[in-house]
């Protein structure tokens, strides 16, 4: 449980860093592995696409989460957490770190500098996220989990997928008294809850401005690729 008076909160994929990362740490593993069992799963997430039945299933079960994300976490079933670590290690030093947007990494180490409490709340999964939080000596991490049971990956999600209202579940958890004054910075129009919860909401944009910041009054810092 935590109280500052001053709060700075990241999204991650497509704010901190220029891509979605969650389901691309499972294609990472599946890549590097060449397990036939997340081959086999993956080839039926594509089916689902091609016969448009992905879509429908995401339309009737939505207040569920991405249910692709949830079949690709199930591509990770059966790791032993010590393994599926080290992975997650690897993929933030070689497909995350080159990725960093420096306009919003340098903002972050600024708020850092000024005293602000910092932390990222993000459905990227926390088994590598971490590795950021500790780069850049950050105050908490609040994210998607893949559960482990007896030391082995279930496939499954560990609670709340950290999306959309969620995230402030997870917030008001940390945070039980709002923070006195607090900035939130994320590119994606789902996190309108998490912006709109921030004294001051700050949409991350790229190469150029959006409508949407206007029709909702926040903030915006575009930058360049």
């Amino acid at each position: 449980m935590l109280y500052r008076e001053k709060v700075a909160f990241f999204d991650f994929c497509e704010t901190l860093v220029d891509f979605q990362t969650a389901d691309a740490f499972c294609d990472y593993v599946r890549e590097r592995t060449k397990k036939t069992k997340m081959f086999k799963i993956e080839k039926n997430i594509i089916l689902l696409k091609k016969i448009y039945l992905l879509p429908i299933l995401q339309k009737l079960f939505r207040k569920y989460g991405s249910i692709e994300k949830k079949l690709k976490a199930y591509e990770l079933k059966g790791f032993n957490y010590s393994d599926l670590d080290e992975y997650a290690k690897k993929y933030y030093e070689t497909r995350i770190k080159p990725h960093f947007i420096k306009e919003l990494t340098n903002e972050l180490v600024r708020l850092k500098e000024e005293g602000y409490t910092v932390g990222i709340v993000s459905g990227g999964y926390g088994i590598y996220l971490k590795y950021f939080v500790q780069d850049f000596n950050l105050d908490f991490l609040l994210s998607s989990n893949i559960k482990i049971e007896n030391n082995i990956c279930t496939g499954f999600l560990d609670g709340l997928d950290c999306m959309n209202e969620r995230k402030i579940q997870y917030i008001n958890k940390l945070f039980p008294s709002k923070p006195t004054y607090s900035i939130a910075f994320s590119d994606s129009l789902s996190d309108i809850p998490l912006l709109q919860y921030a004294t001051d909401g700050v949409v991350v944009s790229r190469n150029k401005h959006q409508n949407w910041v206007d029709n909702n009054k926040f903030k915006e810092l575009i930058w360049t690729c």
